[in-house]
């Protein structure tokens, strides 16, 4: 099926997709960071990468709370914009195709994407914390404990697999 580059797998939480705000096929809707919809950004980080940011937001119309990362367009030179763009939008077809599936194993939603001049954002569900603060809140993990977590990613990376995705950026800090 694809390649996954910023597919959110957090602590045996894989994020995949539905079509709310995208089509499958269809391009990422265009909007300024202010106006990103239904939904609200704040300026509250909730980790950053290489290549994006997490910040949280809310639903307008539930307030609840969303995850939205926002992957900068001005790191990009200008002759590999194109390439990222089909990239993102890859990728979102293959988040919307995951979150298809009946067959999900600890899976969270995809709530939508939009797009600025300057950023391409996805909306996630949100969840309170991340396997890397829950790890260092704790000092240590029983090993029951550290074995769950384990066998939860495990199936979460089996899932993909058994769809024919890879993910190429599985690490603590990007699991829940």
């Amino acid at each position: 099926m694809g390649v996954l580059n910023f597919l959110f797998l957090l602590g045996g939480v894989l994020y995949a997709a539905s079509t709310e705000l995208c089509e499958s096929n269809t391009e990422v809707p265009s909007v300024t960071a202010n106006d990103l919809g239904r939904y609200e950004l704040t300026s509250v980080v909730l980790g950053e990468g290489a290549s994006a940011t997490v910040r949280l937001g809310f639903d307008r119309e539930t307030r609840e709370k969303v995850a939205i990362k926002e992957i900068s367009k001005l790191r990009d030179q200008p002759e590999k914009a194109e390439k990222r763009r089909r990239a993102i939008e890859k990728e979102l077809d293959i988040l919307r195709f995951l979150g298809s599936l009946e067959d999900r194993v600890n899976c969270a939603v995809l709530l939508g994407a939009a797009e600025t001049d300057d950023s391409y954002f996805l909306v996630f569900e949100y969840k309170e914390a991340n396997l890397h603060s829950f790890i260092k809140q704790r000092r240590q993990l029983h090993e029951e404990e550290a074995r769950k977590l384990f066998k939860q990613l495990v199936q979460a990376v089996a899932f993909l697999h058994k769809h024919k995705v890879a993910h190429r950026d599985i690490k603590i800090e990007v699991s829940f």
